[in-house]
C-alpha cells in the first residue's frame, strides 16, 4: 500500500510493505515470517513476540539484540528516495489503530469469521475507511494470513458454516478473467482470489496447486483437499 497512487511516475510514493526493495536476495512475507519463527524458537523456545518499539536508534537496537523497526520504502519517479528523519520517526512512533499483542493460538475462535473493519484513514485524517482484511480484526491482528489459514486447516474448519453469516457490502463480480470491480466502478481489484472461481482459496493454496500440477489451474478445477 502506498500513500499515493497515480499514473504520474514523477510522484513521490511511500510503500508500507515489509518486503521492500533491498539488496538481493529479497524476502517475501512468508520468508520473513518463517525467519521470525525460526529465530524465536531457537532463542526462546516459543513463538515470536511483538517487537519493542524503543529505542528508535538502529545502532542501539542492534546492541540490544532487537529487530530493526519497520521502515517504509520511498521512491520518486521509480528511484529510491530516502525519507527524512522526521517523517521516518513519525511513521515509527504512530500508535496502531489495532492493539498489538502476542500471537497465542489459544485465543483464536473456532470459526474464523471475516467482517470488514472500519478504521481511521490516517493519523491526520480520522474519517473512517473500510478495510477488507481479516488480519485487521482485533482478534486476528497478531497473526498473518498464512497462520490463520494453517490453523483453519489444522482444526478442520476451513470454511465458515452457512448458519454463521456476517454483514458485508454488496459486491459486483466480473464474469471473466478481468479484474473484479467492487462497489465503485473506478476501483479494480487486482487479485486472483477476488474472482468467483478462486474466491474460497488463498494465494498460497493456488500457488501450491499450480506447482504440483506444473501448469495453470483451470477455473473450478481446484481439488477439495489441497494440503
Amino acid at each position: 500500500m502506498s500513500v499515493a497512487s497515480s499514473s504520474d511516475i514523477s510522484q513521490h510514493l511511500i510503500y508500507m510493505n515489509v518486503p521492500k526493495t533491498r539488496p538481493l536476495p529479497e524476502m517475501s512475507f512468508e520468508e520473513n515470517r518463517m525467519h521470525d519463527y525460526v529465530v524465536a524458537y531457537q532463542t526462546t523456545g516459543g513463538p515470536p513476540q511483538p517487537t519493542p518499539q524503543e529505542p528508535f536508534d538502529a545502532g542501539e537496537r542492534t546492541k540490544l539484540g532487537l529487530a530493526p523497526l519497520f521502515e517504509p520504502y520511498s521512491e520518486t519517479g521509480g528511484f529510491p528516495t530516502p525519507l527524512d528523519a522526521h517523517t521516518l520517526r513519525r511513521i515509527q512512533t504512530q500508535e496502531p489503530d489495532v492493539p498489538l499483542r502476542a500471537a497465542d493460538v489459544a485465543t483464536l475462535p473456532d470459526v474464523q469469521l471475516f467482517t470488514p473493519t472500519m478504521l481511521p484513514a490516517s493519523d491526520t485524517d480520522r474519517s473512517l475507511q473500510q478495510f477488507q482484511s481479516i488480519v485487521l480484526q482485533e482478534q486476528y491482528a497478531a497473526f498473518s494470513f498464512e497462520e490463520l489459514r494453517v490453523r483453519a486447516y489444522w482444526s478442520g474448519k476451513r470454511y465458515v458454516p452457512e448458519a454463521v453469516t456476517a454483514t458485508a457490502p454488496p459486491q459486483v463480480y466480473a464474469q471473466s478473467m478481468a479484474p473484479v470491480v467492487l462497489g465503485d466502478p473506478l476501483e479494480q481489484m487486482q487479485s486472483i482470489t477476488c474472482q468467483p472461481g478462486y474466491s474460497q482459496y488463498s494465494f498460497e493454496e493456488l500457488r501450491l496447486q499450480h506447482q504440483r500440477a506444473h501448469q495453470g489451474v483451470p477455473q473450478g478445477a481446484i481439488p477439495h483437499i489441497i494440503l
